[in-house]
């Protein structure tokens, strides 16, 4: 009975642990990375409009950040692996739990918008567009699609790093950062909505791919690559004003001579390594050996 006690609390701390550890475990961060995007996309394509993205996106950033990071976005977790800040582990896990979300969202739109199938094939006017697909406006070229998608999906990611910054530096994320985060990509949906639909999400663009048949084909490559394009650019801009992160994973992989000049840049960088050992050599005296 004892050991059945025992046991059981063991498995009450394990799971309190999942939920209020303060560096989570990978699962725990793949399990809200893929409910949150499942309800983002699901809410978003349901009312696919910047005011309704951007307040979803405010509550789910709310709703992940203490576990995951709140990414919600491949090309956003490319920019936080850039920086330091996520592993490539972990950037793998996100990818799949972001894109998994996705589609599990257009799973739900299937099952509960009428006249709505998986693998149907959709057209402008559909379900009354509630189908998340994203496909341009008609006649604008695939290179427009790529230029908007990657400019607006940079300027929606680039001031997100403000609140990181800040998070690093006074330990809480902050009341207010979840609605920078929101209005930042309410403002670009706003910019980008009459071109492209906004989609600023590469995993946003692939779930109502594979859950139907957007007739996208020719266009879907130039959103993801623009978006993706758009993550790896914004570390560039980033370093100069905020640094990478202090305690970047790849900081053990450079040599330490390469490492002090970082410091010397960004003073908040966390150096290690125990430098080089001071030297040490035997003189022999008459009472034996001594170590100077």
């Amino acid at each position: 009975m004892d050991e059945l006690r025992d046991a059981g609390v063991g498995a009450l701390r394990e799971a309190r642990s999942w939920l209020v550890d303060p560096r989570p475990r990978l699962y725990s961060k793949f399990v809200v990375e893929m409910a949150a995007c499942m309800m983002f996309h699901f809410i978003g394509s349901i009312s696919p409009t910047p005011w309704a993205n951007g307040i979803a996106l405010i509550v789910l950033v709310y709703y992940t950040a203490k576990t995951s990071g709140a990414h919600l976005n491949p090309a956003i977790t490319l920019t936080f692996t850039m920086l330091g800040y996520t592993n490539p582990l972990e950037m793998l896990v996100y990818w799949a739990a972001q894109i998994g979300g996705c589609i599990l969202g257009a799973l739900w739109i299937a099952l509960l918008v009428p006249d709505l199938d998986i693998g149907q094939s959709i057209t402008r006017g559909d379900a009354d567009a509630y189908d998340g697909c994203f496909v341009p406006r008609d006649g604008l070229a695939p290179k427009y699609v790529f230029g908007w998608e990657a400019l607006c999906t940079f300027n929606f990611i680039a001031p997100i790093f403000s609140v990181v910054w800040y998070t690093y530096r006074k330990k809480g994320y902050g009341n207010t950062g979840p609605l920078l985060v929101g209005m930042s990509l309410m403002a670009n949906a706003f910019v980008a909505g009459k071109f492209t639909g906004a989609a600023l999400n590469p995993a946003r663009v692939l779930g109502s791919y594979i859950v139907f048949d957007c007739n996208n084909q020719a266009a879907v490559g130039y959103y993801i690559v623009g978006e993706m394009l758009a993550g790896f650019l914004v570390p560039f801009m980033i370093v100069p004003w905020y640094g990478i992160c202090p305690d970047s994973w790849y900081m053990r992989y450079i040599p330490t001579a390469i490492k002090l000049r970082m410091k010397a840049y960004q003073g908040s960088l966390r150096i290690t390594d125990p430098g080089p050992l001071p030297e040490m050599r035997i003189e022999l005296t008459s009472s034996g050996s001594t170590a100077v």
